[in-house]
C-alpha cells in the first residue's frame, strides 16, 4: 500500500471504537475525511455508570446499541433500549447514566438552527410508513429502519440501521455469504442533490465514505 492510500484509510477507517469506558470522540472533521459529522462512542459500566457533557453548536443522535441507558436532555429524560434513538438539539446538556452496561453510539453535526428534542423508539417504526423496509436481492438483502428521518425536524442529520437478512434456499442452504453485522448509516441532509456522507459502522469499528445514497441503498 502506497503512503498516499494508508493516509486516506487511516482518515476512513477508525477501529475499536467500543474499547473504552465513559465517552469518546472517534471521529471528527479534522482527523477524518469528513467535513461537518463527528462521531462517538458511549460505553457505561458499573463503575463508570454515567456521565454529562455538552453538545455545543452541534445537533446530536444517540442511538443505544446494547443495554439500556436513561438519557436527560432539555429538562426531560428518556430510557432507551436496544436500537431506541434520541435527536437532541444543539446548546444542550446530555446527561447518560446506565444501571448496568450499556454501549450507545454518538452522530452530532453543527447546525445554525435549534430544532426539537425528540424520542424515537425502535419498535414503533414498523407502524410508520415507509421507516421500515427490505432492500437488496436474494443473495444481499437487508432491513433497513429509518432511525432519525423524516420523522425528525433535524438541520443535517439523519440516521438509518441496516441489518442484513439470512435467506434460506430452496434446498435450505444459505444464499447469502455476507455476515450479518449491524450497521448504522448518518447521512447529511442535502437539499438539492442526493450526495451525501456516510459512515457504515458494526460493532468494533467505524468506516466512513463518501458516496452517494441512492448508491449505497443499492450496495
Amino acid at each position: 500500500m502506497s503512503q498516499r492510500a494508508r493516509v486516506a484509510t487511516e482518515k476512513m477507517i477508525f477501529r475499536s471504537t467500543h474499547a473504552v469506558t465513559g465517552r469518546q470522540v472517534a471521529v471528527t472533521p479534522q482527523n477524518s475525511t469528513m467535513k461537518h459529522l463527528s462521531y462517538a462512542r458511549i460505553v457505561l459500566h458499573p463503575e463508570t455508570s454515567s456521565l454529562r457533557f455538552s453538545n455545543e453548536n452541534k445537533e446530536t443522535g444517540l442511538v443505544c446499541l446494547t443495554g439500556k441507558a436513561k438519557i436527560k436532555a432539555a429538562g426531560q429524560g428518556f430510557e432507551l433500549e436496544r436500537y431506541d434513538s434520541l435527536y437532541v438539539p444543539r446548546d444542550s446538556e446530555i446527561e447518560v447514566s446506565s444501571s448496568g452496561d450499556a454501549d450507545l453510539a454518538e452522530f452530532s453535526c453543527e447546525v445554525d438552527g435549534k430544532y426539537p428534542l425528540k424520542f424515537v423508539r425502535y419498535a414503533d417504526l414498523a407502524k410508520e410508513t415507509g421507516m421500515t423496509f427490505t432492500a437488496g436481492g436474494p443473495s444481499n438483502s437487508r432491513q433497513v429502519s429509518m432511525l432519525l428521518a423524516k420523522n425528525v425536524e433535524a438541520g443535517r442529520l439523519l440516521l438509518a440501521l441496516r441489518i442484513p437478512l439470512l435467506v434460506i434456499g430452496r434446498a435450505g442452504h444459505r444464499t447469502s455469504t455476507r455476515r450479518c453485522w449491524r450497521k448504522f448509516t448518518s447521512f447529511l441532509r442535502c437539499p438539492r442533490r442526493h450526495t451525501a456522507f456516510n459512515w457504515s459502522i458494526t460493532t468494533n469499528s467505524i468506516q466512513s465514505l463518501l458516496q452517494s445514497y441512492e448508491r449505497e441503498m443499492r450496495c
